[in-house]
């Protein structure tokens, strides 16, 4: 499952609205790229900057599961455990 299905089931569900959307995406990329950016500086701790990417997307994925309506609690604990292992 990539990210468009994501965005597709948050738009199905009505969980989120476009707008909400653009914005949380505009959020996620920004704190990513700052993390990248650590991350990739040898000047700095580079591992902390990869744990954050880890962490960051981690509580992304919850979240966004997490919120989902219409599918069982062990339906979202499937899906999130599926999500996280997809984005390795």
């Amino acid at each position: 499952m990539d990210i468009q299905n994501i965005h597709q089931i948050l738009k199905d569900q009505q969980i989120i609205t476009e707008d909400d959307l653009a914005i949380a995406l505009e959020i996620t990329k920004t704190t990513l790229r700052r993390y990248r950016n650590q991350a990739d500086n040898p000047l700095k701790h580079s591992k902390i900057g990869t744990k954050k990417i880890m962490y960051t997307r981690n509580h992304i994925i919850e979240f966004i599961v997490e919120n989902m309506v219409n599918i069982t609690k062990k339906e979202k604990t499937e899906l999130k455990q599926q999500l996280i292992n997809d984005y390795k």
